[in-house]
């Protein structure tokens, strides 16, 4: 996959000739770690919408072309526009409201997430915060996640927690494989017995939060290091976000070189399932993952 992001976030500025308010913008489009750009041409729509009803108030065809590092883009903003908060949304599809993985991963699709600003107001904060929101369908239930728009590696969207959540519409069939081996029958709506589950090194959450969205009846602690609490309670929190009869989140910090929490280290506090996606950068680190997986099954 690859992903628009916004080298600059959306900002009015007045334009130089005329003096009149205009939304200025600089993007690129680059893999998930951000070392490679995209190399071909793709055709893009930059949409500039009202926040609070999503209507679209003007929208523009961009041209990314094959060798580019950035794009500019600019919107003009009419005087009626500025007593909305606005937002600024770039994709490939006019009008769309999330990013499907079925599109995304299509052999002759070009793989491109879209990015939705934060808000900006001509009167109040003229500047969006650092901030983007991804949009995924994913059985029937839009997820909704924020990333920072910086280099950190914890508050990031990565490609392998994007795919996991996708696929996890594949929990919903009984006759699935990954259904069958986690035994999901036993921790549907009707039972009395809940699915505890961990999600390690959740970054902003997209993982564990799909599938308490999808799935009833399961507990998902979604830990990781202090520094990506605010960014996960954010999504977790977020208007859009619906979870699914009886399931909940919570964030849990865990070091993964320190012993379990004192809840989860008592007898009977057992996982029903660990999960993990896109957490470990070098070598080193599969030794201290393998080992705590241990301490949470020996719980």
């Amino acid at each position: 996959m690859r992903y628009i992001r916004f080298l600059k976030t959306p900002r009015i500025v007045a334009e130089k000739t005329t003096g009149k308010n205009q939304v200025y913008c600089l993007i690129t489009i680059t893999s998930d770690l951000g070392d490679t750009f995209f190399p071909h041409d793709a055709e893009l729509v930059a949409e500039l919408i009202d926040s609070k009803n999503e209507q679209i108030l003007v929208w523009r065809a961009v041209a990314w072309a094959a060798g580019m590092r950035t794009l500019a883009i600019t919107l003009p903003v009419k005087k009626a526009y500025a007593e909305s908060p606005l937002r600024v949304r770039v994709g490939t599809e006019q009008e769309a409201q999330f990013d499907t993985f079925d599109n995304l991963s299509q052999t002759d699709s070009q793989g491109i997430v879209s990015a939705w600003s934060a808000e900006l107001n001509a009167k109040g904060g003229k500047e969006a915060g650092k901030l983007v929101e991804r949009r995924f369908k994913v059985a029937q239930r839009v997820i909704s996640v924020w990333e920072e728009t910086g280099e950190s590696i914890a508050r990031h969207l990565w490609d392998a927690g994007i795919t996991l959540s996708c696929r996890m519409v594949d929990l919903l069939s009984e006759e699935t494989e990954l259904c069958k081996v986690l035994n999901l029958t036993t921790h549907g709506s009707g039972s009395s017995t809940s699915l505890n589950v961990l999600e390690l090194g959740t970054g902003c959450g997209i993982v564990g939060m799909t599938l308490a969205s999808i799935l009833p009846n399961c507990n998902v602690h979604l830990s990781d290091l202090p520094e990506a609490r605010e960014i996960v309670e954010k999504n977790m929190t977020g208007p859009v976000l619906e979870l699914e009869n009886s399931s909940n989140l919570s964030f849990l910090e865990l070091d993964w070189d320190n012993e379990l929490p004192a809840q989860f280290a008592r007898p009977g506090a057992k996982f029903d399932l660990v999960l993990a996606a896109d957490c470990t950068y070098n070598s080193d680190s599969r030794y201290v993952i393998c080992s705590l997986s241990l301490k949470c099954e020996r719980s």
